[in-house]
């Protein structure tokens, strides 16, 4: 009886476990928000942040919008060809690189342009330590196979 009362147990903790999962995308929820609102979302998270007036929100949300406009079809491209196995070349994995760093440059001179010298620097702060901290659980989670 005790034996059963265990195995019961651990089948449904592993069944808790895998349907958590199966749930959940990589970021630990459920995304499927549309461009709109993930444009505003990000906006109202810039704007806590900083601290920024109404016409500073509005200005910035413009321009999340656009960019995420922008990224939205390319965004599916590269779905539809992770799902269909395709591997991008060095060269059209190079151009993919080069035009996310000059859309990177383009958004960060316009809201340069909408905040204030003090707003930008901590927008430009908490930007550095947000890719960082990517930038280390990426790492992290290309090694969970090696041995160390």
């Amino acid at each position: 009886m005790k034996k059963l009362a265990i195995v019961l147990v651990v089948l449904l903790g592993f069944g808790a476990y895998s349907q958590n999962q199966s749930l959940c995308n990589d970021r630990g929820i459920k995304n499927q928000f549309t461009v709109e609102q993930n444009a505003d979302l990000r906006s109202k998270r810039i704007a806590l942040h900083l601290d920024l007036n109404s016409d500073q929100q509005k200005k910035v949300y413009k321009l999340v919008l656009k960019q995420a406009q922008d990224l939205a079809p390319l965004k599916t491209q590269m779905l539809k060809d992770r799902l269909a196995g395709k591997q991008p070349t060095s060269d059209e994995h190079f151009s993919l690189m080069t035009k996310g760093l000059d859309a990177k440059l383009v958004f960060q001179n316009e809201l340069k342009s909408i905040l204030t010298p003090t707003q930008f620097e901590n927008w430009k702060k908490n930007n550095e330590t947000t890719v960082k901290s990517h930038f280390n659980k990426s790492k992290k989670n290309h090694q969970r196979g090696t041995f160390k």
